[in-house]
């Protein structure tokens, strides 16, 4: 019995990739094509997200944004103002509460 379990414990990973290797969602924006790589909802302020983002197969640094005020938060903790062609306007739209 326990050797069933074992073959198939085995087999299992080549079923079901890891989940970490593919990006959440991918959009196609400005001739960009930019992916949710990893997203995390703040537990305080419903709005805010931190992303991480990829942009035409590359990286970018996690970035939080607030989407009740429609803006992108820097490190230094100034606020910029999401246009249409930011990234971020994709986590607002994708996220957006009822």
């Amino acid at each position: 019995m326990y050797k069933y379990y074992l073959i198939l414990g085995l087999l299992m990973p080549l079923w079901f990739p890891p989940i970490s290797a593919t990006a959440l969602t991918c959009r196609q924006t400005n001739h960009q094509n930019i992916c949710i790589l990893n997203i995390e909802r703040s537990a305080k302020y419903y709005w805010e997200y931190r992303a991480q983002l990829s942009i035409d197969g590359i990286p970018q640094p996690i970035t939080k944004y607030n989407c009740r005020d429609r803006t992108q938060i820097l490190s230094d903790g100034n606020a910029i103002a999401l246009k249409p062609e930011n990234p971020g306007t994709i986590i607002c739209k994708l996220f957006r509460q009822p």
